[in-house]
C-alpha cells in the first residue's frame, strides 16, 4: 500500500495504524496533517501506536531522546524529537482519545491512542 497522508487519508479498513519513527522526521505542519489522515482511515475505536523519541515536556529528558533531537534537527529539515503535549495536541486535534505514552525499547517512547 502506497499512500501520500499528507494529502489524503489512507484507504478505510484499517483497525490500528503503526507510525515508526515518523513524526520525527516531518514538520509541525505536516504532523498535523498526517495524524488526521491517519485518524481518517480508522473506526471509533481503532488505534494508533506511535514508536519514536518524544521528549518531556521541558525538552530536556529523557537523555537518550533530547540526544536523537540534536541529530534530527541537523539531519532533517525541519523534524525533531516532539514532545509528549505536541503529540497529544496533535492527536486530539485529529480526534483521539485516550492518549498514553509509555517508555519503550532503546530509548524511545511508544504513544497509543484510540479514534474516538
Amino acid at each position: 500500500l502506497t499512500a501520500n497522508i499528507f494529502e489524503n487519508p489512507l484507504p478505510d479498513g484499517f483497525d490500528v495504524a503503526t507510525a515508526r519513527a515518523l513524526f520525527q522526521v516531518l514538520s509541525v505542519d505536516q504532523c498535523r496533517k498526517a495524524a488526521k489522515n491517519i485518524a481518517a482511515a480508522l473506526p471509533s475505536g481503532g488505534t494508533l501506536f506511535v514508536i519514536g523519541f518524544v521528549t518531556d515536556d521541558s525538552r530536556v529528558s529523557p537523555d537518550l531522546a533530547v540526544g536523537m533531537n540534536t541529530f534530527f534537527l541537523n539531519a532533517f529539515d525541519e523534524g525533531q524529537a516532539y514532545t509528549e503535549s505536541q503529540y497529544r495536541s496533535w492527536l486530539n486535534d485529529a480526534g483521539f482519545i485516550d492518549v498514553v505514552r509509555i517508555p519503550f525499547l532503546a530509548g524511545n517512547s511508544l504513544i497509543v491512542a484510540q479514534k474516538a
